[in-house]
Formats: structure tokens, C-alpha cells, sequence
């Protein structure tokens, strides 16, 4: 891509997010607002060093992908914050868990609460870039095979959007209504100053189809003197259950860290990081995960089940030296 492609291509996208989008919940034509993916009062200002942590942000610009490190206040949008519900539906939805002075996140509602604002995220991220590609589309300055290539990039992206809405209907009629659509399961470890809201593919990234995925919503934050993992999925996915059964034996011979590692390195595009944990651990190693993190967006990505064999000898630790 020239450089004139780039450009527009990065006008466009700031363009993009920066348009009012409406509220999330079905019916509702009110402007959403921007809402932190994390809790402010209860998980990022006890978690935030003068209100600032570090991301870890991946950005896609026609076939690019640009991934590096920034500190970040944590009311900045878009990388804390996202357009999910208008004011009165987020109060509504949200002040069962924002009015606790503790909360319990094996509680059943309170993982479909931390779970669900991850979820929009992703949707309202994958919004904008198929937006993007439309208007990369339309430009004359690309040949056809180009526009071919954007072309069939955003038909995979649609395809995680409604993935994405799919989880999202879910959720809210799960938490409206106790019911057995959606399976969730918490893991309570030892604190780490590393998080992540988000929801990856479980099958094959050769298995282009066109129904709704099978997908799992990961959510990892510190919170008091633990970091928490909750995750969930589509109820009835045998592969899927194992999958996550197995998260307890890595917890009990001590691999999660290997396991979280392997994961935000091969799979996950966007983290949060404790701010001294970044400075004395992070930067000093930072090129070589951004090396790592590029390879793995270059070439085929490893489904998260692949991501999790040989942990004794993964490719890097992210939290112990």
C-alpha cells in the first residue's frame, strides 16, 4: 500500500470512530455513550497508577496490521472506552453491579455484567473496520485484486460481527432471564497486572463459514488482592467445556501464566497493563513480544486450542522473569 492509501486509509478510520453510533439494545434509537469496557469505579482506578496503564493496541489499515504499546488515560476512547448504550439503558443494566462495595464474580449475573461491555467492544471494533473496508472499497486507486482482497477481509469480519451480536442477544436475555444459553465459569488466581475483554474464534481459522461461530468470551482483571478469569460460551459444546476444564490444571501446577502468556501473544490484539509492571518488565523486552505478536499476525494464527500444547515450553513468559 502507498502512502497516500495509508493516509486516507487512517483519516477515514478516525473519522469512523468518532461517529455517534446508537444504542445497543434492540428497539432503542438513543445515541449510545462512551462506556469503560473495565468497571472505572471498581476495577481501573484500583488498578490504574495516576489514572494511567499501558495498552497493548492492534490497529488494521487495509492488509496492515499495527501493533505497539502507549500509555493511556484511562477515559481515553477508544482504547478504554467504546459506544455501547445510551445513558439510561447502561445505568439500568449496569448499577446491580456498580452500586456493590464488593462484588462476587462467581455470582451468575455478575459474569454475564463483566462480560457483556467485552463483547460490545469487540462489536463496536469490528464495526469500524468493516466501515473502513467499505470506503477502502470504493477507491480508484486500487487494482481489482486488491479490492477483491478487501473484498473477502470484510466478509470475515462481518461474520465475527454477527458472532458477536449473536453472544450479545444472548446475554442480555440470560441476564433478564436465568436460562441455560450461555455456560460461565470463574477462575480466581493469584493477582496479575495483566487484563483482557474479548471473544475468540474456537474452531479451525481455515473453516470459513457462514453461520454463527463457536466462540469464547474471555474476561481477565486484577480486582483486591486476585486477578479474576471468567469465562463463557455456548452452552452444550462438549469441545469447549474440556477446553476450559483444563484452565483448572494449569492453575493447580502453576502454568497459568504460561497459559495467559501463549494466549495474549498468539490471539488476543488489545491488553491492559499495570503501569510498573510495563516498566520494568514489559519495556525492556518490548520489541521482541511486538517481533512475536507480528509473526503470529503474519502468518496463520493458531486456534486457542493449538495455542495451549507444550506449555512447559512456551514461546514467552509475560509475567515472571
Amino acid at each position: 500500500m502507498n502512502d497516500k492509501f495509508k493516509s486516507d486509509s487512517q483519516k477515514n478510520y478516525k473519522k469512523i470512530i468518532e461517529s455517534n453510533r446508537n444504542c445497543m439494545i434492540p428497539g432503542c434509537s438513543n445515541v449510545s455513550i462512551k462506556s469503560h469496557f473495565f468497571s472505572k469505579g471498581i476495577i481501573l482506578k484500583n488498578w490504574s497508577s495516576n489514572s494511567k496503564l499501558f495498552t497493548l493496541e492492534t490497529n488494521l489499515s487495509g492488509f496492515e496490521r499495527h501493533t505497539k504499546f502507549k500509555d493511556r488515560g484511562i477515559d481515553e476512547y477508544p482504547w478504554l472506552k467504546f459506544y455501547g448504550y445510551c445513558k439510561d439503558h447502561d445505568n439500568e443494566i449496569f448499577k446491580q453491579i456498580e452500586d456493590k462495595n464488593e462484588i462476587d464474580f462467581f455470582d451468575s449475573k455478575n459474569q454475564i455484567l463483566v462480560s457483556i461491555r467485552g463483547v460490545l467492544k469487540e462489536y463496536r471494533k469490528k464495526e469500524n473496520v468493516i466501515n473502513l473496508l467499505e470506503k477502502e472499497c470504493e477507491l480508484s486507486s486500487l487494482g481489482n485484486l486488491q479490492k477483491i482482497k478487501l473484498f473477502v477481509l470484510r466478509k470475515e469480519f462481518e461474520l465475527g460481527l454477527n458472532d458477536l451480536k449473536d453472544y450479545h442477544d444472548k446475554l442480555l436475555l440470560q441476564l433478564d432471564k436465568p436460562s441455560d444459553l450461555l455456560t460461565f465459569k470463574t477462575f480466581k488466581i493469584e493477582k496479575l497486572p495483566i487484563g483482557f475483554s474479548t471473544m475468540l474464534n474456537f474452531e479451525s481459522f481455515l473453516t470459513f463459514k457462514t453461520e454463527v461461530l463457536q466462540s469464547i468470551i474471555f474476561t481477565c482483571f486484577p480486582y483486591l488482592d486476585s486477578t479474576y478469569l471468567v469465562v463463557g460460551y455456548k452452552s452444550g459444546n462438549d469441545k469447549i467445556r474440556n477446553y476450559i476444564n483444563q484452565i483448572d490444571s494449569y492453575i493447580k501446577t502453576k502454568k497459568v501464566t504460561n497459559f495467559l502468556s501463549n494466549l495474549l501473544i498468539k490471539n488476543i490484539e488489545d491488553w491492559i497493563i499495570e503501569v510498573n509492571h510495563y516498566s520494568n518488565f514489559i519495556k525492556p523486552i518490548e520489541n521482541e513480544i511486538i517481533n512475536k505478536i507480528n509473526y503470529y499476525n503474519s502468518n496463520l494464527k493458531e486456534t486457542i486450542l493449538d495455542a495451549n500444547k507444550n506449555l512447559d515450553n512456551n514461546i514467552m513468559n509475560l509475567f515472571i522473569k
